[in-house]
């Protein structure tokens, strides 16, 4: 919490001069090291804007399609399974490959 509170410091330039890029390298610590949810969003924005780093603008609408086709896919196989297994016999043994265990 406190580097996010370091990054806000320098973004808004409280008992500082603004400065996006060390403001920005605050949030990224906090990102990556304590996973910090609001310093991920604000190193987002941050990346939207074109704040402190080169500009990174990404519409939703790029991976949204994307996303959906991904989890209809993993429904689909999910009531597959789920009426395979429902089908086996009890004597029947499913194995599961080694990345669904």
């Amino acid at each position: 919490m406190a580097r996010v509170k370091m990054g806000d410091y320098h973004y808004y330039g409280y008992g500082t001069e603004v400065d996006y890029e060390t403001a920005a390298m605050h949030y990224r610590m906090a990102s990556e090291q304590q996973h910090n949810a609001q310093a991920m969003f604000n190193l987002g924005f941050m990346h939207e804007q074109g704040l402190g780093m080169k500009q990174v603008c990404v519409s939703l609408c790029v991976y949204l399609p994307s996303l959906v086709l991904i989890t209809t896919e993993s429904l689909l196989f999910t009531i597959f399974f789920n009426n395979l297994i429902s089908q086996t016999s009890s004597d029947s043994t499913v194995i599961l490959p080694q990345s669904a265990r």
